[in-house]
C-alpha cells in the first residue's frame, strides 16, 4: 500500500472517533480505531502500546501527530495481523467433537466469556448475531472464519 494511501486510511479511522474534533481521540478507542484499520492486538498488546501514544502528560487522549507514525509502521511491519483463516477454523473445530462444522452458541459463550481474554456481554451479544446461522441452529465456523478474515483485510 502507497504511503499517502496509508496515512489516508489511518487519518479516516481516527477521524471518527474525534468526537472533539481537535485531532485527538479517547484512549479508551484506541483498540475499536485499530481494528478498524484490520489489526487484530489483544487488550494486553493495546495496554503496552498505550505509553507510547498518550499524551504527556497521560490525560486520556491521543494526539493524531503521536499516533500515524506508531499506527502507520505497525502496519508497514503487518504487526497484529489476523489469524489466518484456518487458524481460526482450527480454534472453532475444539468446540465441535462430533466435526459437524457447526458450534453451539451456548458452548461458545461459556468458553467465549470465562477463558483467556474474556468478553463482554455486549461483545459477545455482537459475535453471535453475526455468528449464528439461525437456520442451524448454531454458528458454522467455516463461514463465520471466512468472514472474520474477509473483515480484517485492508487494501
Amino acid at each position: 500500500i502507497e504511503l499517502d494511501k496509508l496515512d489516508a486510511k489511518i487519518f479516516e479511522a481516527f477521524d471518527l472517533f474525534d468526537q472533539e474534533r481537535n485531532k485527538t481521540i479517547d484512549t479508551r478507542e484506541l483498540g475499536t480505531v485499530m481494528r478498524s484499520l484490520g489489526l487484530c492486538p489483544s487488550e494486553s498488546e493495546i495496554n503496552e502500546l498505550m505509553p507510547q501514544l498518550e499524551n504527556v502528560p497521560p490525560n486520556g487522549y491521543i494526539n493524531y501527530e503521536t499516533f500515524l507514525p506508531v499506527i502507520g509502521q505497525i502496519l508497514i511491519d503487518e504487526s497484529y495481523a489476523p489469524l489466518p483463516e484456518e487458524e481460526i477454523v482450527r480454534a472453532f473445530q475444539t468446540f465441535d467433537p462430533e466435526k459437524t462444522g457447526i458450534v453451539d452458541p451456548e458452548v461458545l459463550e461459556k468458553h467465549m466469556m470465562t477463558k483467556g481474554e474474556v468478553f463482554t456481554r455486549e461483545e459477545m451479544d455482537e459475535m453471535l448475531a453475526t455468528a449464528v446461522d439461525v437456520q442451524k441452529n448454531g454458528v458454522n465456523y467455516r463461514d463465520f472464519a471466512t468472514l472474520l478474515a474477509s473483515r480484517t483485510k485492508i487494501n
